[in-house]
């Protein structure tokens, strides 16, 4: 099967890749308040809306070709929903836009095909990271190995060289515009060409590596402006501290983890891959594969050996997802045309996929938290709140500087005069000269004046007002008159089955106040009301006689949604929760709600990072 023929009919990889593209569609339409209201993704499209352009962050302005179309969308006043989907869907064009043209104008099946493994290999939970420009950068990376190849074909024409010269200098631009990291990419596929090339061809090869060298070096010491930029590139010296140091790395243990478990296709084709060129002869592109992508890892380790920002060392991953998928395909190319090869194709996709979608449980979560904390907002005059970061979430949502962005988002989804806004209140942080400027909003918590002033009316309302407190203490006697015979709990489901490799199990639960006082959230000193729970086999056999206990998100007036946490330390099998709300030293209230839940036959992998939590 040759790169540089068209039959339609005899391309069965194109025809996967459109199914494979499919998907990846779907899930971005499904998914987009998981993919663009949380985190980063969420500051971005409160941005283009806000400001009514694009928002290049870092100077990384090859995240044009994401945000025309949900720019386009705002300019002609499309709601909310529309342009959130439209963001997330367009991430996945870019990469289908990209997938068409090394098939249909580089007509290189190879490289659409590495495409499709990078895009799956080395994403998990950065499927609902998308604003990454690395992850863009690197799909970016892939035409350029086509240009290669032509450039070192003897029988390309000067003019032809030429043009191709141009078309890879302006490439090579526009993936370090996406991210710095995109040199590595780059540099491989140069060097793995080089190696299995005929050595006739070492001049244009060469050529190739010092012009990209040349212009990422300029790139990242001439042109770089920004202070976050350049303090993740560390110097020699801490490099070489660090590098002495790298078993002991906090960030060590948790890539350890990320390749063994939830990653482990990617750490076999990478094995496979090495063991098929060495067993072929390749002596040289193993040996490259062996030093070149363990290197880039040591690097990533090093540059970030606190390892505090989990998913930021992840959209680093998504790299060696990619030289994973060119040494793959470098190693394998002359089984491409054979049917036992697309059958095992189709089952690494397959499982890839899967993987990156059960991956959507915590971010799933998360919007429903958001959407708690709305339903609480739209029942009080004041739309503008401090949250404690004591009742904060942090399991479901790890990170806090986005939280204003994602609140506002989730909540102006049905309507601009729904709007509301939570801002995470730290120990000790006093804002008492902010919180009643009229009008305010508080944004990231580096800047939090940022966005003090205006708001765009055609998606966000928020009344002219101060922030007040979702949170009020817990006093010795806030509970004299609650028991379980005016505090009700009522779980949303009878009946959970646990998604896989979670290590909390999140229950929803409607707590009901009739008691004619407020249920105050924060403990104090002296009191600490929480819910927890029993957890018993269907034989009611006590397996946890006192679960974690999870704050109360907000003071609940008369009633309020939230997740109930549950430590998943169980074996598979079928098991009772009894749910009940407790007073630290004094008393269980014997409420006693209970959900039957499932715990499916798996081992539970999943890795949360390391976060300093209150």
């Amino acid at each position: 099967m040759k790169d540089s023929l068209w039959f339609p009919g005899k391309k069965p990889i194109f025809y996967i890749g459109l199914l494979f593209f499919a998907v990846l569609f779907y899930w971005a339409s499904v998914f987009y308040l998981e993919r663009m209201c949380c985190a980063d993704s969420a500051f971005f499209a409160f941005r283009i809306i806000q400001e009514g352009t694009y928002d290049f962050e870092l100077g990384r302005w090859g995240s044009v070709f994401s945000q025309t179309i949900p720019l386009l969308a705002v300019k002609l006043g499309a709601s909310l929903p529309t342009f959130l989907k439209l963001y997330s869907l367009s991430f996945i064009g870019v990469y289908f836009l990209i997938f068409l043209l090394l098939f249909f104008f580089f007509k290189d099946e190879s490289a659409g095909l590495g495409l499709m493994l990078y895009l799956c290999l080395g994403f998990r939970e950065t499927f609902f990271f998308p604003v990454a420009e690395l992850l863009s950068g690197g799909a970016v990376a892939f035409l350029v190995w086509p240009v290669i190849k032509r450039l070192a074909l003897p029988e390309t024409s000067r003019n032809g060289k030429v043009i191709l010269w141009i078309t890879f200098a302006f490439l090579l631009c526009l993936c370090s515009y996406f991210h710095q990291l995109t040199v590595f990419p780059i540099l491989f596929i140069i060097l793995v060409e080089f190696l299995l090339s005929k050595k006739s061809n070492y001049a244009v090869y060469l050529s190739l590596l010092l012009v990209t060298v040349i212009w990422f070096f300029i790139r990242i010491k001439l042109l770089t402006h920004s202070a976050y930029e350049s303090g993740k590139i560390p110097g020699f010296a801490v490099f070489i501290k660090h590098l002495v140091q790298l078993r002991n790395l906090p960030s060590t243990p948790y890539f350890t983890k990320l390749f063994l478990h939830p990653l482990w296709p990617l750490t076999i084709l990478y094995f496979l891959s090495i063991f098929h060129l060495f067993f072929s002869k390749k002596f040289l592109a193993a040996l490259l594969g062996l030093l070149f992508i363990p290197g880039y890892v040591i690097l990533v380790l090093v540059s970030n050996f606190n390892g505090d920002a989990p998913m930021c060392l992840e959209t680093y991953v998504v790299i060696v997802g990619l030289l994973v998928a060119v040494l793959f395909i470098t190693a394998f190319k002359e089984f491409m045309s054979r049917k036992v090869f697309l059958l095992g194709l189709v089952v690494i996709l397959f499982i890839n996929l899967k993987k990156m979608y059960e991956t959507h449980y915590l971010f799933s979560e998360r919007i429903n938290y958001y959407k708690h904390l709305a339903a609480f907002a739209k029942e009080k005059p004041n739309k503008k709140f401090l949250l404690h970061e004591r009742n904060f979430q942090w399991a479901i949502c790890q990170s806090t500087w986005p939280l204003p962005f994602e609140t506002l988002l989730t909540s102006s989804l049905t309507s601009p005069d729904s709007a509301s806004t939570f801002y995470l209140l730290h120990e000790h942080e006093n804002l008492d000269t902010l919180i009643n400027k009229n009008p305010i909003f508080l944004g990231p918590e580096s800047a939090v004046t940022w966005f003090m002033w205006g708001q765009n009316p055609n998606y966000f309302r928020l009344p002219q007002s101060g922030y007040v407190d979702a949170n009020t203490e817990q006093k010795d006697t806030s509970f004299t008159h609650c028991d379980k015979s005016n505090v009700f709990i009522q779980p949303l489901r009878s009946f959970m089955k646990v998604p896989a490799n979670q290590e909390f199990i999140y229950i929803p639960v409607k707590i009901i106040n009739k008691s004619g006082k407020v249920l105050a959230s924060e403990p104090d000193h002296k009191t600490d009301t929480r819910l927890s729970y029993h957890i018993y086999d269907l034989d009611g056999k006590v397996i946890i006689q006192n679960g974690i206990k999870t704050l109360l998100d907000v003071d609940i007036e008369k009633e309020y949604t939230q997740e109930l946490s549950v430590e998943n330390t169980l074996k598979h099998g079928y098991y009772i929760v009894e749910i009940d709300l407790l007073t630290e030293g004094k008393r269980w209230w014997g409420i006693n709600s209970r959900v039957e839940i499932v715990i499916p036959n798996f081992e539970n992998l999943r890795i949360t990072g390391f976060l300093n939590r209150p």
